[in-house]
């Protein structure tokens, strides 16, 4: 192998200080890379849910029960379902159910209140109820009530 005299080379200290430079810029460009993808994994989206609240419940016969419901959040809900569950039996019921509204405004609450009708099984004197009302985006309120 013959060298040409003529050509001057990159002197070593050079290239080592190129090679330690563009190790450094990877490894930032990397650093910068890694913490974007794990700031995104474990940021979650918190999608608003309201936030509701059953202040009363009252009885008026064996198959009929009023539930009041406000709406405590800042978001509008939309009433989707309830549920009664007997505590002394160990029976759940979804309840049929009539509303002057299905949908709360922020502050707003039931006008009349919230009608369960044709409850089955029936509603018993001296058993404990626990009322849950869901709505359309997962917000919850439960109530307990004895009659």
């Amino acid at each position: 192998m013959k060298f040409l005299p003529s050509k001057k080379a990159v002197s070593p200290i050079i290239a080592v200080l190129l090679l330690i430079a563009i190790a450094v810029a990877a490894a930032v460009i990397t650093y910068i890379w890694v913490m974007g993808f794990i700031g995104m994994a474990t940021t979650a989206r918190v999608t608003a849910q309201g936030q509701i609240q059953i202040e009363e419940a009252s009885f008026s016969d064996a198959s009929h029960a009023t539930l009041y419901v406000r709406n405590v959040g800042s978001t509008t809900v939309t009433l989707d379902a309830v549920y009664v569950i007997d505590n002394s039996a160990g029976t759940t019921a979804v309840g049929k159910w009539t509303a002057s509204s299905t949908t709360l405004s922020a502050g707003e609450s039931l006008t009349g209140g919230l009608c369960i009708t044709d409850i089955n099984p029936t509603f018993k004197r001296g058993h404990s109820y626990t009322f849950k009302v869901v709505c359309a985006d997962g917000t919850t309120a439960v109530y307990t009530s004895r009659w």
